[in-house]
């Protein structure tokens, strides 16, 4: 968006609401554009008078200033879009794209990490600690940060287990077996797969312990403030706006293992010595 409605700049800390509303702007800005203050109440699900305080929010007296100037932005980066690929065609050089992608993951970790609740953060590590086992959902590529999560879970000698939640099977397998002993990890990053919101209402149904990683309150894996953890993904320097970068979510995860490993206390040299000591063994 142009720096009027930059909803991406102070996204963290906007209400619940108004989440909401930023969210579904950045998700359909073509539709929102064209919509009377009543249809974007019905189709965002929010009030008329939420919709004008998020205009007044970012500098506009009344709610069609907004619609406007989100329209004015599209016509303003198609025109944009449509000058790069001439330029590009002509042979020019483009812009320095690696400087954008740098602007984009340095800021998506920093916004992420200098927002995380941090009892989020000792909640979680008490509850691997004490879990049985732990399973960690994912689909697509949040099946990929499932799956770094796990390995590394193991490489601490946790019981972890990643599941795809596009395999119908193997997520039913695992819901029906889940125990009050268990802890589990919900990832969900747009586009979302609205199966995700199965798992987490059974957790709740069971008394799983559980929490969700994902980057909006509109998500399936939404678990209540108190129980997720946002990272900001969207790659906003970029024309390839639909591939969400994994940077924030990794650095959660690493934070998160961080602060597991020190309450790991001694047991993680033991485990460091071990694992050497496989090394050097191998390379005899």
């Amino acid at each position: 968006m142009n720096p009027a409605i930059d909803f991406y700049e102070h996204y963290f800390e906007l209400s619940k609401t108004s989440k909401r509303i930023a969210d579904s702007i950045i998700a359909s800005p073509l539709a929102f554009s064209y919509m009377s203050l009543h249809e974007a109440s019905q189709k965002i699900d929010v009030s008329e008078v939420s919709l004008i305080k998020f205009a007044r929010l970012y500098g506009f007296e009344k709610y069609t200033e907004l619609r406007n100037a989100v329209r004015e932005y599209l016509l303003t980066e198609s025109g944009e879009n449509a000058d790069k690929t001439r330029r590009i065609n002509r042979g020019e050089r483009k812009p320095d794209c690696l400087q954008q992608f740098r602007q984009d993951i340095s800021r998506n970790i920093n916004v992420t990490l200098s927002r995380v609740d941090s009892s989020i953060i000792e909640r979680c590590t008490d509850e691997i600690l004490e879990a049985q086992d732990i399973y960690l959902f994912g689909h697509d590529v949040s099946k990929s940060c499932a799956d770094y999560f796990s390995r590394k879970l193991k490489i601490l000698r946790f019981n972890s287990h990643t599941v795809l939640l596009g395999d119908v099977y193997e997520t039913r397998s695992v819901l029906a077996k889940l125990a009050p002993t268990d802890f589990v990890v919900v990832f969900s990053f747009r586009t979302y797969y609205s199966p995700t919101r199965s798992v987490v209402e059974m957790c709740q149904k069971k008394n799983i312990k559980i929490i969700g990683i994902t980057d909006s309150s509109t998500s399936p894996a939404y678990i209540g403030a108190e129980n997720t953890i946002f990272c900001q993904t969207i790659a906003k320097n970029t024309d390839i706006c639909d591939f969400n970068t994994m940077s924030a979510p990794i650095a959660v995860i690493e934070l998160i293992l961080l602060r597991l490993a020190e309450k790991m206390g001694g047991r993680i040299s033991e485990i460091m010595k071990e694992i050497n000591g496989i090394g050097k063994s191998i390379h005899q």
